[in-house]
């Protein structure tokens, strides 16, 4: 990390937006599934909100203001060239609906993370390419109401007879599964 780019990250940590600081206490202190996370940390000329390094994982937090903007999508580039995953969410999102935005960021935490530069290269895709992963747009996407999630869990629970339980409170979102022996 370059020295001059120090107080930069500072300032951001202490003027955080109102989502940011919601979200940092669901993620410090490896409180969500025992993943450490950064926040304000640097990858290359950039200053990720969120970084799991263990993961290659970046969370972003958007407001109005990134819609449609053209430096999010090479700034994405940039990062998934290097190995990162970038989720984003929209502010909204993360204040009304910061259950769901967990239980996403720990999907994603759980999934395996990016081959390694060396790996994507011997594959064939091209450095620097313009397009982006077709699974990732870089525009955040609105959530689904967790109770619509909720209710396909405990649908498919009861058809599976493996319940899912998703446990909430103010300190963590984490995903317990429940074993029933069969009826």
């Amino acid at each position: 990390m370059k020295r001059r780019n120090i107080p930069r990250a500072r300032q951001l940590r202490v003027e955080a937006t109102e989502a940011e600081a919601r979200l940092w206490l669901h993620l410090r202190n490896r409180m969500l599934g025992g993943f450490k996370f950064r926040r304000q940390f640097h990858v290359g000329p950039y200053i990720a909100d969120f970084l799991c390094a263990e993961r290659k994982l970046i969370v972003e937090l958007d407001g109005s203001q990134h819609a449609d903007n053209p430096a999010d999508e090479r700034r994405t580039r940039f990062l998934e060239a290097r190995g990162y995953r970038v989720i984003r969410f929209w502010n909204p999102d993360v204040l009304s609906n910061t259950e769901g935005v967990l239980e996403m960021i720990l999907i994603e935490l759980r999934k395996a993370p990016h081959p390694s530069r060396r790996r994507v290269a011997a594959v064939g895709r091209v450095r620097g390419s313009r397009t982006l992963s077709p699974h990732r747009r870089p525009v955040p996407q609105r959530l689904q109401p967790v109770e619509q999630r909720l209710r396909k869990d405990e649908e498919r629970a009861r058809r599976t007879r493996d319940p899912v339980a998703l446990h909430t409170d103010t300190s963590a979102c984490y995903i317990a599964i429940q074993r029933r022996s069969p009826a």
